[in-house]
């Protein structure tokens, strides 16, 4: 009897534990495959890769240096000087620079996110000291296809969690974090800023190592977990976009031609996308408390209404169409 009991409470225990994973492996990039020798190498962290352009690697391990600047090293490298969060290494990417230039970083995750579930994010993040600019709009996009340095993520202004303040702390790791209903099986995470620059805040910094007329900033301890405790949400100087508890509603559902969509709070945007999250219409000029869309375009099947808020929260409904 007393085994019994002993197998039960372990197998609560490690369910539980199993339940609680972070599903991105390698969150904070300690797993190396060989140091960086230069930049752009982010490829040499453990499953780790440009989603667009390039992004870079940082580790302790390396020494390659330039004018007697350590490229690619942790504390001090190229674009400034940062200590890790944890361990002893972090990558790098832009997020603005003039032209409309951006860089993704991206990997599979462990497991892929089930639909209809709920997901907890928190990335940390720190301005590199050489940057010209800050922006906002830094986060998370999900998707069920990789990208790569020559076919970068798309700048669809729609990521599911991000920064709507600029984030210009060069001194301390600053954590984006928040939570959303997973509306298609997910397979990858990619990080970086995924809103246009029209749609973007930057301002202009003050710091004594401006090097680029661009904004970079550091990424590390990267974590997606369905369980809240897992992700750290609740730390000191936290931007965290709560999920939104608005309530809106969808008729007729099933549908054939004419989507009423009824929002109780100001929306910014409602956009339609297809069980593989692949945007299939937007409505821009969204009314209230009604907003009529036409849909008989769309083919027969099941799709996905979201909803998006102006304080960076968003709310999904499944949607039939005939």
């Amino acid at each position: 009897m007393k085994n019994i009991l002993l197998l039960l409470v372990i197998s609560f225990f490690v369910g539980k534990n199993c339940e609680a994973q972070n599903l991105v492996p390698n969150l904070s990039f300690e797993d190396t495959v060989a140091c960086p020798n230069s930049v752009d190498q982010v490829f040499n962290s453990n499953g780790w890769n440009s989603f667009g352009n390039s992004p870079d690697y940082f580790n302790s391990c390396s020494h390659d240096t330039l004018s007697g600047i350590i490229l690619a090293g942790v504390p001090n490298n190229f674009a400034g000087y940062e200590f890790a969060i944890n361990g002893s290494a972090y990558c790098g990417l832009y997020t603005f620079e003039v032209g409309g230039y951006r860089e993704f970083l991206g990997r599979a995750l462990s497991n892929s996110l089930q639909s209809g579930n709920k997901y907890f994010v928190s990335v940390k993040v720190s301005l590199a000291d050489s940057s010209r600019f800050a922006t906002n709009n830094l986060g998370v996009l999900f998707s069920t296809v990789a990208y790569s340095a020559m076919t970068p993520a798309p700048m669809n202004n729609h990521p599911q969690i991000f920064s709507p303040q600029i984030i210009s702390d060069t001194s301390n790791w600053i954590t984006i974090s928040g939570s959303f209903i997973s509306d298609s099986a997910y397979q990858y995470i990619i990080i970086g800023n995924f809103f246009t620059d029209s749609a973007s805040n930057i301002t202009s910094v003050q710091s004594p190592n401006q090097l680029f007329m661009a904004s970079y900033y550091y990424i590390d301890d990267v974590c997606v977990s369905p369980d809240s405790l897992e992700c750290d949400l609740n730390p000191e100087g936290i931007y965290n976009l709560k999920e939104t508890k608005a309530s809106i509603n969808l008729y007729p559902n099933p549908v054939s031609e004419q989507l009423t969509v009824n929002c109780e709070q100001v929306a910014s945007r409602i956009e339609i996308s297809d069980a593989l999250g692949r945007v299939k219409s937007c409505e821009f000029k969204v009314q209230r408390p009604f907003t009529q869309i036409d849909i008989h375009s769309l083919p027969s099947g099941i799709y996905f209404i979201k909803v998006y808020f102006g304080d960076g929260t968003m709310e999904v409904k499944k949607l039939v169409r005939e």
